[in-house]
């Protein structure tokens, strides 16, 4: 039996995807948002390749298949690398 987090992750993971690319589409974000990165497209590409990474990740769990797995964990975390360094949020420096 699966566990339901898997799906959850992978659901959380959508959700996050489906947002990014309404962000991207409309270059319309909330004003939190708006604040920390610098252009709606900005975010809504962070937001993409997050939602990706959870997608992938929580399918991999569900399916379970060791290769698959360790693929996607490779894939998951070039993904997040890319995100975290190119589409960072700002940081005031003090």
């Amino acid at each position: 039996m699966h566990n339901p987090f898997e799906w959850t992750a992978a659901a959380i993971g959508l959700i996050l995807l489906v947002g990014g690319l309404v962000v991207v589409l409309t270059e319309r974000v909330p004003g939190g948002v708006s604040r920390v990165f610098r252009s709606a497209r900005d975010a809504g590409l962070f937001a993409i390749l997050f939602g990706l990474g959870l997608v992938l990740l929580g399918s991999a769990f569900a399916f379970s298949s060791h290769r698959w797995l360790q693929t996607v964990v490779t894939i998951v975390g070039v993904l997040l690398v890319a995100a975290s360094m190119r589409y960072r949020p700002f940081q005031k420096s003090t």
